[in-house]
């Protein structure tokens, strides 16, 4: 396989892209998350051909680029300091760091105030953003859950034991023979309806183990708009890393 560095201008800006040769039938594109493009074509298919390929792709390609940078804004290394945006439930909230006479973090409409003895230690502002954060998760996934457990119950199915962990790549998983329902500690960022999604597909998940016809049979007849929702959740910029980008 042959791969070669180009660039091609699209519209208002100039992009690099890599060229890889294949025996693939398409023209393939995807704008990976560290911002590269790469494409892959048949021997056979002139670049002139590609080029007006990517000269038809360009508003994919922006788009893809800009969902790039808006994740890499979004993951860069906190430093919990004072003006910092965190999402609740699908909400911006700017942080406010305050001297306080004791250590404490909570919502305060659009504002996420932190209160604490030392405002100037980084790692104490991190413990009471986290505290709050994994009491949120508690409460709203622990509700969330009791409500999916309902519906479910007509099924035979057990109540799971729920646990909350950091994922890098994904939003939930199911163990069902453990009976142990894992969610990302991050999913707390996104809106109710993407939260209520996961917690389902995990609890379906306590029926079919895989993704057969009847996991996707019983996943909507409880949640006619999944995809709506997984296509919200898919969406925002602060989605797997791991994803890429394909067209």
């Amino acid at each position: 396989m042959q791969a070669t560095e180009r660039r091609i201008a699209l519209r208002d800006m100039e992009i690099a892209y890599t060229l890889e040769r294949k025996p693939v039938k398409n023209i393939n594109l995807r704008v990976r998350r560290d911002g590269t493009v790469a494409v892959s074509a048949n021997r056979a298919v002139p670049v002139a051909v590609i080029e007006g390929f990517l000269r038809d792709k360009a508003s994919f390609i922006e788009k893809a680029l800009a969902r790039v940078h808006a994740l890499a804004a979004h993951t860069r290394e906190r430093g919990y300091e004072d003006g910092e945006i965190f999402y609740c439930l699908g909400d911006p909230l700017r942080l406010r760091v305050l001297r306080g006479e004791k250590n404490d973090c909570y919502r305060a409409g659009a504002a996420l105030i932190l209160l604490a003895k030392s405002p100037e230690d980084p790692a104490l502002r991190k413990r009471l953003v986290f505290r709050w954060s994994d009491e949120l998760c508690r409460e709203v996934f622990g509700e969330v859950s009791a409500r999916i457990y309902r519906l479910m119950r007509p099924y035979g199915v057990e109540p799971p034991e729920l646990r909350l962990r950091e994922m890098k790549s994904r939003w939930g998983s199911c163990q069902p023979r453990q009976g142990v329902i894992t969610l990302n500690r991050r999913l707390i960022e996104s809106p109710m309806a993407c939260i209520e999604y996961v917690v389902l597909h995990e609890y379906v998940h306590l029926l079919h183990p895989d993704h057969s016809k009847r996991f996707y049979a019983v996943l909507a007849a409880h949640m006619p708009d999944w995809k709506a929702r997984k296509a919200m959740l898919d969406s925002r910029a602060y989605a797997s890393q791991n994803e890429a980008f394909t067209e």
